[in-house]
């Protein structure tokens, strides 16, 4: 198991950047610019200040060490449990194909520093079930969010219409 942290820091409100980062809206479009060729987001069920989500895609598949497969789709459900009062986000990742041997879950955080400025933060941990592999995948995996990082970075930024 391999754990990550991801941390970002935006010159907006926490709530005008917690209100973008769960809008179902935002989850799709972030989906396909990051690689995904079907996404669709369902809010299930709000209660108070709750709110369930289920984003099912499909993204191009991969082998088991990594590499894109041509012709092959990776289909997954993110489950987001949302909570409006403490901008704070629950999350659970489950690969259809992959069964129980992969694990990925974690938090999301939108932390007030100020009145115009916030951090989301990001952590989680990867856990792939294959001997011998799973470690140098988890880690793989882990390199990649940390390399794909300042893209979403400047996505979220264009969304918020900020430009730095």
């Amino acid at each position: 198991m391999a754990d990550f942290e991801l941390i970002s820091e935006y010159h907006v409100p926490a709530r005008r950047l917690f209100d973008l980062v769960c809008a179902p809206a935002f989850q799709e479009a972030i989906a396909f610019r990051f690689g995904a060729f079907e996404a669709s987001v369902t809010a299930l069920e709000k209660k108070g200040d709750m709110i369930h989500m289920k984003i099912e895609r499909a993204d191009p598949g991969r082998d088991f060490a990594g590499g894109l497969v041509k012709g092959k789709e990776e289909r997954s459900i993110i489950i987001h449990d949302w909570n409006r009062k403490d901008l704070t986000s629950r999350w659970s990742r489950h690969y259809l194909n992959r069964g129980q041997m992969v694990t990925v879950e974690g938090t999301v955080c939108v932390e007030a520093k100020g009145e115009e400025a916030c951090r989301l933060i990001e952590r989680g941990i990867v856990d792939i079930k294959i001997p011998l592999l799973g470690r140098k995948l988890e880690r793989k995996i882990i390199e990649g969010l940390k390399e794909m990082q300042p893209k979403r970075v400047d996505f979220i930024m264009a969304q918020l219409g900020l430009h730095e």
